[in-house]
């Protein structure tokens, strides 16, 4: 009976499933029937012995069986990123795959359309309670004639541990058609902090240079500053940190056009990062980015992803206070993840993709807060899969 795919149409081993997911109910029926199924066994003619031993086993080996199924679909966390484990997230965090997990859309008594007011406003709130402040962060250019470097200091206490360096992957082709290993005016930067895997396709098609910040193999680009005390801050605020860093010193040493790219949880760090330095960047890629990146908290559709699911499951990618927060429909002054983008989308350009039956990722409140960008007059391009594809558009 597994596994169950996104966009779980029903079915009886789907049914099946989210029944024994109440384990209470199911701790009460299998024991008695069980119990029934060896009595009347026992109790039964017996014409032949071979016939009435069969009948023993399968009764035994039944609700081992079924046990077995209970217990495997049971834990939370098994195969939590698989296509069952989402259909459990959805069971735990939303109830079921067939309704809403959250809408509580804006209600105003005199209609109208955010603004970037309102983006001051989310990004000064969502730094105070969601994602929390990040230590100072420091970039630099530094090299020699056959090779350039990006430095990345976190803090200020000139610990070793904190101060790393990242290599410049070059373009494929120049412009002239030759290759070259150097940045220089007029060129373009791509920066992210998600696997090279996940960036590698893009960088080609924009023939630019690339920067990543996350080795393969690592969680995530903070482990590269192992030892370091500032990079045990919130993952999200302190790599868009990471990211603002960088592109401030590329800026600062050369006239470049540096794009920013995020899948999944890094496209939650590359969206809090161009709100919050909308003024550096060119364009930004967001692939898979979700609930916080950009999609909205207070609209979530079937099986999305939940305020309360990014508290409860990776409470190290938010500020300390998170957990403190109501849930979105009672936040100030209405405000959403819609909000972050409404100034930095007329600043640069913000293409958005993801699968329309990846439920977790929460379409219905990416297209949310593409609608709120549109109605301010920003140009969003949406790049929707039909299927339950997370990640790899670009």
């Amino acid at each position: 009976l597994l596994p169950h795919f996104s966009p779980y149409s029903e079915s009886i081993t789907l049914h099946l499933t989210l029944f024994v997911w109440q384990w209470q109910i199911w701790s009460f029926l299998v024991l008695p029937l069980w119990l029934a199924i060896l009595y009347s066994v026992y109790r039964s003619p017996r014409p032949r012995l071979s016939g009435v031993s069969r009948r023993r086993w399968v009764a035994l080996l039944l609700p081992i069986v079924a046990f077995g199924y209970v217990w495997v679909l049971l834990p939370t966390k098994l195969l939590q990123n698989g296509p069952n484990g989402r259909l459990r997230l959805c069971y735990d965090w939303c109830g079921g795959p067939w309704r809403m997990c959250y809408s509580q859309p804006r209600i105003s008594n005199i209609p109208r359309h955010r603004s970037a007011a309102d983006a001051i406003n989310a990004v000064a709130f969502f730094r105070a309670s969601v994602f929390g402040p990040a230590p100072s962060v420091f970039g630099v250019i530094e090299g020699d004639e056959a090779h350039q470097w990006l430095r990345i200091t976190l803090g200020s206490t000139h610990d070793k541990a904190c101060s790393k360096q990242f290599s410049f992957v070059p373009p494929p082709v120049e412009a002239d058609g030759g290759q070259t290993s150097r940045l220089h005016d007029g060129s373009t930067v791509l920066l992210s902090t998600a696997f090279r895997g996940n960036w590698a396709s893009l960088q080609r098609q924009l023939n630019s240079f690339g920067v990543g910040f996350r080795a393969d193999g690592q969680q995530s680009a903070l482990e590269g500053f192992g030892g370091c005390d500032a990079a045990s801050g919130p993952r999200i605020a302190l790599e868009a940190a990471i990211l603002n860093a960088a592109c401030a010193a590329l800026r600062a040493a050369f006239e470049v056009r540096v794009v920013l790219y995020g899948c999944s949880v890094t496209g939650k760090v590359a969206y809090w990062a161009a709100a919050t330095s909308h003024s550096l960047y060119s364009q930004v890629f967001i692939d898979s980015g979700g609930s916080f990146g950009p999609a909205q908290l207070r609209t979530v559709g079937p099986c999305g992803e939940p305020f309360e699911a990014m508290v409860g499951r990776h409470p190290s990618w938010l500020a300390p206070n998170a957990s403190k927060l109501p849930l979105p429909a009672e936040w100030p002054a209405g405000v959403d993840v819609d909000d972050l983008m409404l100034e930095a989308c007329h600043r640069m350009h913000f293409t958005i993709s993801f699968g329309h039956e990846d439920l977790w990722n929460n379409a219905r409140g990416t297209l949310g807060t593409v609608e709120t960008a549109r109605a301010v007059g920003c140009n969003v391009t949406v790049i929707e899969g039909m299927h339950s594809q997370h990640c790899g558009f670009f």
